[in-house]
């Protein structure tokens, strides 16, 4: 599954860049996180209900963040497993400076599911997927500009 998008972001680049590199912060706009426990600046692990359809199950997720241009590039990659099914995502972020208080966020990312999970909820997978992705940067978004105002 691919998904790509941008959004305006009322705020500067740089406090963009520092949110989406607080993994803290981040997880917050996450859904169903239940656990975070970060490995160093690049590297962070979580536990992460994941819902698809009527399945939900518990994913242990290992996260790093690879190719660091700051403030400008990064890509998040992620394998999460649980219930015998693997989910392998990466996602890559460009922040475009637009003026000093606003920056747009330019993103794609990229979802496999494997396992019985991916039989059992194939239906359902697009759409969840599709829900989780934008919630998750809206969040930021809404994040981001409360904390710069």
């Amino acid at each position: 599954m691919r998904f790509v998008g941008e959004d305006e972001v009322k705020a500067s680049r740089e406090s963009l860049w520092k949110f989406l590199n607080t993994p803290e912060q981040v997880s917050k706009c996450i859904p169903d996180v239940q656990t975070l426990e970060v490995i160093d600046k690049n590297n962070f692990n979580a536990v992460i209900k994941v819902g698809i359809g009527f399945v939900k199950t518990k994913f242990n997720f290992k996260f790093t963040l690879a190719n660091i241009d700051a403030p400008k590039h990064e890509e998040l990659k992620a394998t999460g497993s649980g219930s015998g099914s693997i989910i392998d995502f990466s996602a890559v972020m460009d922040l475009v400076e637009i003026d000093k208080a606003r920056t747009k966020l330019k993103w794609s990312a990229d979802a496999q599911l494997l396992g019985p999970l991916a039989a059992m909820a194939s239906r359902f997978m697009q759409s969840a997927a599709t829900d989780i992705t934008k919630k998750l940067f809206a969040c930021v978004k809404r994040a981001v500009e409360e904390t710069s105002n």
